[in-house]
């Protein structure tokens, strides 16, 4: 995985894509990818928005089908609605063949964390991994309108919380439940999820410093971590444990992730991915090892849609199918 500049996308993707896929959301960085790319060696590129957001997220739309122009296909999904995104996403990338030589280029900074991780299922099953190029684009800051990192927020409040499509893990109910939450800026909306899911052991693993993850925000996803451990802080240590991820390394991502499965490998393993869209990419990959390990999903009530992010200059890119080959992973 490596980090480039966004003006050095173009040497840094095959020359021959066949699909760039992509979400436009209400966050301006969801056109970053696109506009740093070189359309003319582009055939097709699917667009997705999320139908709960598209009033916030119509400037974007209308900037990325001004982008690619005819070459434009748009998509809507829906947050509440998981098996028609599933359909809609099975649906754009069913016509992409294996066997064709044009490649598939990814954005994936602004897709839901579901959404991703039904996206990421399906090209699995596709087997359209090896021929996928993914690319995140960092951030300048979070929550941008708040100095203060107690008060900075991403999404408040949850919906619903439901398994993702495509990753229910062989779930016993004579089994302990031990649940894993990736936390970010949202230390009330993992409380949330806590809560409902009642577990008998719990982990909480955030950001370690790093590229993507600067100090900054770093100081911000370990006292949101701090706050979490504070409501717990009458289990025992053994009951309650608390790690760094790398939010810049897939490798070492699964490989902490993994350690910590394993210690609990009797257990039902239940994954909620609250951090950047890399993790979440790695408990994907988690879960696809693990047969006991489930993903969750915590849909928010409210988003900070004025303030979500800054957009960063840089990104990240990256393919994954060495991930799913037997190796020192695995």
């Amino acid at each position: 995985m490596k980090k480039y500049e966004l003006c050095n996308i173009k040497q840094n993707i095959p020359d021959n894509i066949g699909t760039f896929i992509c979400c436009a959301s209400f966050e301006d960085r969801s056109c970053s990818i696109a506009k740093n790319l070189d359309v003319s060696k582009i055939a097709k590129a699917v667009i997705f928005y999320n139908e709960k957001f598209v009033s916030v997220s119509q400037k974007n739309i209308d900037k990325l089908k001004h982008t690619f122009d005819d070459k434009s296909v748009v998509k809507e999904l829906k947050t509440d609605d998981s098996i028609y995104s599933t359909d809609v996403i099975l649906g754009a990338l069913s016509d992409i063949s294996k066997d064709d030589d044009a490649k598939i280029v990814i954005d994936i900074t602004c897709f839901t964390h579901e959404s991703l991780l039904i996206l990421f299922r399906i090209l699995v099953e596709l087997q359209l991994l090896d021929s996928s190029t993914f690319i995140y684009c960092s951030t300048d800051d979070y929550s941008c309108n708040k100095k203060d990192v107690a008060q900075k927020w991403l999404s408040k409040g949850i919906i619903d919380v439901r398994s993702v499509i495509g990753y229910p893990g062989n779930i016993l109910p004579s089994k302990k439940c031990h649940l894993i939450v990736l936390t970010g800026f949202e230390h009330e909306r993992a409380y949330s999820l806590i809560e409902n899911i009642q577990p008998n052991s719990l982990a909480l693993a955030y950001g370690k410093a790093s590229n993507e993850t600067t100090s900054k925000n770093k100081d911000a996803s370990r006292l949101f971590t701090e706050l979490l451990e504070r409501k717990y802080r009458l289990y025992p240590k053994e009951v309650l444990e608390s790690f760094e991820i790398y939010c810049d390394n897939l490798k070492e991502t699964i490989m902490v992730l993994s350690e910590n499965i394993e210690k609990h490998s009797d257990e039902n393993i239940i994954l909620a991915p609250m951090n950047n869209k890399i993790t979440t990419l790695g408990c994907a990959l988690v879960a696809l090892k693990y047969t006991n390990v489930q993903i969750c999903y915590t849909e928010p009530f409210q988003y900070n849609v004025e303030h979500y992010s800054q957009p960063g200059s840089s990104c990240y890119i990256f393919n994954l199918k060495n991930y799913l080959q037997e190796g020192p992973l695995y």
